[in-house]
């Protein structure tokens, strides 16, 4: 029978020259390292609004076009070209939920939200920039 150890010995990263350094695990509770949403109240309702946008062009209820103001072009592209081939099902978009937000950069943001259709839930994230006085997703991904 196989004897299992109790403790384990730290995990090491990196190069052999780096191997003598073991991971560094952290001492806080999770709820001490979350980091702080993004405090720009006007930024939460716009994820929201734009992932059941996104969410209705994959499922093929809306066409790609219409957020040409709000995804820059080139994410535009993939994701009408992640859109499924063959049959497309109208799925509206029924809720919108868990919305999160997070600064990645100076004029930079990262956000996630779940949006429920009739058949399934798909996970949005995206980034966004800052370009002028309005934010532009600038990646889109979907789930």
């Amino acid at each position: 029978m196989k004897q299992h150890r109790t403790h384990a010995r730290p995990r090491t990263i990196g190069t052999s020259a780096e191997a003598e350094l073991p991971l560094q695990w952290h001492s806080r509770t999770p709820s001490q390292r979350r980091e702080r949403p993004h405090k720009n109240p006007q930024v939460a309702p716009l994820v929201g609004n734009l992932a059941g946008a996104i969410a209705e062009v994959y499922s093929g209820a809306r066409p790609a076009q219409q957020l040409r103001s709000a995804v820059a072009p080139v994410a535009l592209a993939r994701l009408a070209a992640s859109v499924p081939t063959g049959q497309r099902r109208l799925q509206p978009v029924r809720r919108v939920s868990s919305v999160r937000i997070r600064p990645a950069a100076a004029g930079t943001l990262e956000a996630c939200a779940i949006v429920t259709t009739t058949e399934r839930c798909h996970a949005v994230a995206l980034q966004l920039r800052q370009v002028r006085s309005r934010w532009v997703a600038t990646a889109v991904e979907i789930h």
